[in-house]
């Protein structure tokens, strides 16, 4: 099987370079056409999605259509809700025929491996800030009095949010020797097969081997090109990794 992971992409952030990314993207679509049996949406492809019952986000037609081609073309997608793209009703299901996944992480076994993916902003995180901020996005109750207020001042209020957490260079920092994400796949792993774990949300390409001999892989953004891994039989390599791991 060929599988492709993404995460990242931030389209319509409302920056210089959403055009460039956009287009970048949708070319990396249309290049898996007929080549790839599942796709991996790791979450944050959409710098906001905030979808109502009677309209969805404009701006990313485009992208939704070659979702769509991907998906009646026998393509498997497999969304998996980042903290920017969070607030989906049926949409992805009903309409693109996508998968879509609220878990922290999953474990899924591709030809004979283990992986373990999420989008990584909840997993291994103990900072109480973080967490409180997890829950605030994730409470049904809150997301729905969202849905009740202005829709043009909702959109403004998290352009603004969008922003101010991209120049947080704090957001997206990440220790290979001290992260809380390492710590909780290599915990993970003393009770659990996994051969490989995929994340994304730090914004930072990182593939590297870990305690229990899994590797860690951290995708990253597409703010200067695209950044993706793929898993052909018990190759992974991609698009801006440094080496293929066996």
């Amino acid at each position: 099987m060929e599988c492709y992971f993404v995460s990242d992409v931030h389209l319509e952030s409302g920056n210089d370079g959403d055009t460039f990314r956009t287009e970048t993207f949708v070319n990396f679509l249309r290049s898996l056409q007929g080549k790839a049996d599942v796709l991996y949406l790791l979450g944050d492809i959409f710098d906001f999605w905030l979808e109502y019952e009677d309209e969805i986000p404009s701006g990313y037609e485009t992208v939704l259509s070659e979702i769509k081609e991907l998906t009646d073309n026998g393509c498997i997608v497999k969304f998996f809700r980042g903290n920017h793209d969070y607030w989906t009703l049926d949409y992805f299901e009903r309409e693109l025929g996508m998968e879509v996944f609220s878990e922290p992480y999953l474990i899924e076994k591709i030809n004979g491996l283990e992986i373990c993916v999420g989008h990584g902003d909840v997993v291994g995180c103990k900072a109480l800030k973080d967490r409180i901020t997890f829950f605030l996005f994730r409470n049904r109750f809150l997301i729905n009095v969202l849905r009740r207020m202005p829709r043009r001042r909702i959109s403004a209020f998290a352009q603004k949010w969008s922003s101010r957490s991209r120049k947080s260079s704090s957001e997206y920092l990440f220790d290979p020797e001290s992260s809380e994400l390492r710590r909780f796949c290599e915990k993970l792993g003393r009770t659990t097969r996994v051969d490989h774990f995929i994340f994304g949300h730090f914004h930072r390409r990182i593939s590297i081997p870990i305690e229990g001999g899994a590797f860690l892989h951290i995708l990253g953004d597409w703010s200067d090109g695209g950044n993706y891994l793929n898993l052909s039989g018990t190759n992974i390599s991609g698009l801006g990794f440094p080496n293929t791991v066996i």
